[in-house]
């Protein structure tokens, strides 16, 4: 549940940033890595993004333009963190629903 609640969360701050900063719809491959540099868990995911997507008319366009990061990094992260400590919280909540329901 975790792990799936942590790749939506990125899909879906992806998307949002795509389309609310540059009008497009882009892809990512995204890979979840479980452990730290010292081997501790530290559940997080790397994304490979395009610097490119299609418009809301269907055209290609470039939004890159030799940039390091083309989406601002501290609101990406601040919309990273809300969309998933929501999931989260609603998540837990029907576990707890569902555990007080089958007792």
């Amino acid at each position: 549940m975790f792990y799936n609640l942590l790749f939506s969360a990125v899909w879906h701050t992806l998307n949002s940033f795509g389309y609310s900063h540059h009008g497009v719809g882009t892809g990512a491959i995204a890979v979840l890595h479980t452990w730290g540099q010292n081997l501790s868990l530290h559940p997080h995911i790397h994304c490979l993004v395009p610097a490119v997507g299609y418009s809301l008319d269907g055209r290609w366009k470039n939004i890159g333009h030799g940039r390091k990061f083309f989406y601002p990094v501290h609101q990406m992260s601040s919309a990273f963190k809300s969309k998933f400590l929501d999931s989260l919280k609603r998540a837990l909540r029907e576990l707890y629903i569902l555990i007080i329901v089958v007792r």
